[in-house]
């Protein structure tokens, strides 16, 4: 049961897509944001590739900064 909690019961239209707070050092950005899916706010990694901002995963050594 614990896992179909976690499945939205109806779905959404609008993600909700809100960003709390980023966070720029180097080539490295950290973003933390919140969805409607999610009561939890979630947070993400880019790095700076060639001018442009690449998604990539944390590491489990990685600490935001938030």
């Amino acid at each position: 049961m614990n896992t179909i909690n976690m499945f939205n019961a109806k779905p959404k239209d609008d993600s909700n897509f809100t960003v709390l707070q980023d966070t720029i050092m180097g080539d490295v950005a950290w973003v933390k944001y919140t969805t409607a899916y999610d009561k939890t706010p979630g947070i993400f990694k880019l790095i700076n590739q060639d001018g442009k901002w690449l998604a990539t995963a944390r590491g489990s050594k990685d600490k935001s900064p938030f």
